[in-house]
């Protein structure tokens, strides 16, 4: 095989991350009981390959202890068998350890050599992900299209195959392959009024970051189940597979088993997860079920629109920001967060339940004193309401006064009789 055989599906990174590259001399250090990702590709230069490979790993969270491998500045054959060897001797020395290999490039030249290193590779339990290459062919590309070898496909934000990524009977698995877009030209289109300063966006992809998301997610499953072994969780990973209903690819089972689904991998081996998401759905459904209660409550007292609608755009927002949450923070922490919000929600709605309860407890129960009436304030005649010197009760009265003014009106009456009569008479005389 060439040197230049291998293609790597390089794009132009926008964000750097800082992580250390271990040389593959490193690589039989042992680690600790999380599982071992290790990620073999170019890390050469402030912009490289490997870097953002490692951020599409990264989106699984901190779960794994991830080993980055240089392969040097391109992949050179000699080294990257060299790490094939360093890796399975690993294995061999460590067999507790549960280990997944990230391969983003390949040749579609076999070499004997890397097929028996990949085959030994196997028989010892270690996970190989590979990405199935850019060329829109259903040629396999090696290492991915050797038996056993998770080749992993690219599909967009429809559940379709990308334009660019390859297919074939080889695919095992198909997962995300958009990395992010970058603005490329700006400049201004237009004279005079009529002028608009115009954007050229360029889309990074490739099956390369859809390889690091499958092998981030096996690792994660690995985490939170530990007694699962490597190949349960590749099973877990196929099982719970979105369909891509809508592929042609995928009905003519050139896409593998779908596309990987983190929320259901995680709702199917992980009991915490589980209780979470169980834990959302009822604060979703108290929700529900309070607005809706308040809602026929405001209904009969012919108030249904403040209600309703304050219920309603309080859900939306909550709603958004925990789906927002999500994207940032991935299937754990963004639904940690969005259960934080919904009890903090809760917890505020009970507060404003209870001070509302203690107002209208003041409101249908609370009776002046006429002893003390000169205490507590005068009548306005000009606007027929009581002028308190009591804040406490001015604040009462006044929300009272917002809300209800039949109420407020009521409450007067009945307080102070015919002085309120009379300031309203005098009031209305007055105008």
């Amino acid at each position: 095989m060439m040197l230049n055989s291998y293609t790597l599906f390089r794009i132009v990174p926008l964000v750097v991350i800082f992580a250390q590259v271990i040389p593959a001399c490193q690589a039989s250090v042992p680690s600790s009981d999380r599982p071992v990702i290790f990620i073999l590709d170019t890390f050469v230069g402030d912009e490289n390959h490997g870097e953002d490979v490692t951020r599409a790993v990264r989106e699984s969270g901190d779960c794994c202890d991830i080993r980055m491998l240089s392969l040097g500045e391109k992949v050179q054959r000699d080294i990257y068998l060299a790490i094939l060897e360093d890796v399975l001797d690993f294995a061999i020395k460590n067999p507790r350890e549960k280990i997944v290999v990230n391969m983003s490039f390949g040749s579609y030249l076999a070499d004997e050599r890397e097929r028996d290193l990949i085959e030994k590779m196997l028989g010892q339990g270690i996970v190989l992900v590979a990405a199935a290459g850019n060329d829109r062919t259903d040629r396999p590309m090696y290492p991915a299209g050797y038996p056993g070898v998770l080749a992993v496909a690219a599909v967009d934000g429809a559940d379709r195959k990308t334009s660019y990524s390859n297919y074939g009977r080889h695919i095992r698995i198909a997962a995300e392959g958009f990395l992010k877009s970058r603005i490329v030209a700006q400049g201004l289109k237009g004279t005079g009024p009529g002028v608009r300063q115009n954007f050229t966006y360029r889309i990074y992809g490739g099956t390369s970051f859809a390889a690091p998301r499958v092998s981030g997610l096996l690792g994660l499953i690995m985490s939170r189940r530990p007694e699962l072994s490597p190949s349960d969780a590749v099973n877990v990973l196929l099982r719970t597979a979105v369909p891509l209903s809508n592929d042609a690819f995928f009905k003519a089972q050139l896409m593998g088993a779908g596309r990987i689904d983190p929320y259901s991998a995680l709702y199917r081996v992980d009991p915490v997860f589980r209780r979470m998401v169980i834990a959302l759905d009822v604060c979703r459904l108290i929700y529900l079920a309070i607005w809706l209660m308040v809602s026929i409550l405001a209904w009969k007292r012919n108030d249904l629109f403040g209600p309703f609608v304050q219920g309603l755009l309080i859900g939306v927002f909550i709603w958004g920001f925990e789906y927002y949450a999500l994207w940032i923070g991935g299937e754990i922490v963004g639904r940690q967060i969005g259960l934080i919000i919904w009890v903090a929600t809760g917890l505020a709605g009970l507060v404003v339940c209870l001070n509302r309860r203690r107002e209208r407890r003041f409101v249908e129960e609370y009776r002046f004193d006429p002893a003390v009436f000169e205490e507590l304030g005068t009548l306005n005649p000009a606007t027929g309401r009581m002028m308190l010197q009591r804040p406490w009760l001015l604040d009462h009265l006044t929300f009272i006064d917002k809300i209800r003014p039949d109420l407020a009106e009521r409450i007067l009456q009945k307080n102070f009789g015919d002085a309120y009569h009379i300031g309203i008479k005098i009031s209305d005389t007055g105008s």
